[in-house]
């Protein structure tokens, strides 16, 4: 009979080792696993940073808004679609304040809570209007349009 007892040892250092391996890509997945958590909890904050660029405490539901709401619901009250390029160069040639942020991903995130509040509406490919159903009255506040939201925009 043969002795096998060496094949085993073999076998338990291999299992060792693969065990050891292991443990180094559980240790390193963690960390990645961490790293990513970071930048999403970064990524977070900078966004509520952003929001709050958007929208000052204490004001009217209507009328409240950062100088960028302001802004885009001024340049797109001619219901003209403009692309997110365009409102950049756009900001810039009126001094917009981004306080040290992207513009285009300031404007970006404030044209999805315009949209979210039926402000704007994104026609796709990062272009932007006016949502068809508002109108800006004397007041500036933000009425149904008196065609309907069904009837073309001139």
């Amino acid at each position: 009979m043969r002795d096998i007892r060496d094949d085993l040892r073999q076998r338990l250092n291999k299992i060792a080792l693969m065990r050891a391996e292991l443990q180094q890509r559980l240790a390193w997945l963690g960390q990645v696993q961490e790293h990513i958590k970071a930048t999403l909890d970064y990524e977070i904050q900078d966004a509520e940073g952003i929001q709050s660029l958007l929208f000052m405490e204490g004001a009217d539901e209507v009328e409240r808004g950062s100088p960028i709401a302001t802004f885009l619901r001024e340049v797109l009250s001619d219901f003209r679609p403009r692309s997110l390029d365009e409102l950049k160069v756009m900001a810039g040639s009126r001094g917009i304040d981004f306080k040290d942020k992207n513009p285009g991903r300031v404007l970006h995130f404030a044209l999805v809570g315009l949209a979210q509040n039926k402000m704007v509406e994104s026609l796709g490919n990062g272009v932007w209007r006016l949502y068809r159903g508002v109108a800006e009255n004397e007041s500036g506040s933000p009425t149904e349009n008196i065609q309907g939201k069904d009837a073309p925009i001139m």
